[in-house]
């Protein structure tokens, strides 16, 4: 009864002055952890984009994972989450540790329009999964790069999770 979950991605910094825009996204908020700003803005940042995303994928919760992926993401894990349902199989997930979010590459694209940053997250976490077999109890390491792009001509203001690879730990 394990299901895997499928590479994400999202996005926590800045891109312009990035030192700056980084303490400044990583900071605290009093948004609403259900909007799409509170990627960005809230629970650390990165970490909290991570932890969200996670979440949102192994509860199912497609409206949420919409809003924050890219549609090539969005149909990876709406595959797997597909996959899960006609299974039978209910997950949840929890955190033992809070991952670890380091940032690996940031670079503008084209005319400077499109900034795209990669970030490392390695995180511990226990998967809980209940279906016609009974409950299943795992606990696991991860190790993933998360891409994330934003057009800074938007007025949107979020980060789009834009691919997802395994790391090395």
């Amino acid at each position: 009864m394990r299901s895997r979950l499928p590479a994400l991605a999202l996005v926590v910094i800045g891109a312009v002055g990035w030192a700056t825009e980084v303490s400044a996204m990583c900071t605290s908020s009093s948004l609403p952890l259900d909007t799409p700003m509170a990627l960005v803005m809230s629970g650390g940042g990165a970490k909290g984009a991570y932890e969200m995303i996670v979440k949102a994928f192994a509860a199912g919760d497609r409206t949420m994972l919409r809003n924050l992926l890219a549609p090539n993401v969005m149909a990876s894990f709406d595959t797997a989450i597909a996959g899960r349902e006609s299974d039978g199989v209910t997950e949840t997930v929890e955190f033992l540790h809070a991952p670890r979010a380091d940032l690996e590459k940031a670079e503008m694209v084209g005319a400077g329009d499109l900034a795209r940053l990669t970030v490392r997250f390695l995180a511990e976490f226990r998967s809980r999964s209940h279906g016609p077999e009974g409950e299943a109890v795992e606990d696991r390491r991860t190790a993933e790069l998360w891409t994330f792009e934003r057009n800074l001509r938007s007025r949107d203001p979020n980060w789009t999770l834009v691919h997802v690879d395994a790391a090395e730990a």
